[in-house]
């Protein structure tokens, strides 16, 4: 899996493990797609940093309006 495949991933799970249970945390994350949590933080990290997901450290995340856009219009040609 390439590196914008999994931040659509990320996004996809995080908006529906958000739409179920109202928000999305990194254990949520970590269970749903079977990985560690520190892969997740990581992940998630670098997401923040690039305006695709907000939230605290230890708090929810959620997808930015950017994500959204991000997930629907990147061409998988296209570095993130």
């Amino acid at each position: 899996m390439n590196r914008i495949e999994k931040i659509k991933l990320f996004i996809n799970v995080i908006s529906k493990l958000s739409e179920k249970n109202g928000f999305t945390r990194i254990r949520d994350i970590a269970i749903t797609l079977r990985i560690s949590s520190s892969s997740v933080c990581t992940t998630v990290s670098r997401m923040k940093s690039k305006g695709l997901l907000s939230g605290d450290k230890y708090g929810p995340i959620s997808v930015t309006l950017k994500g959204l856009n991000y997930a629907d219009d990147t061409d998988l040609n296209e570095l993130p």
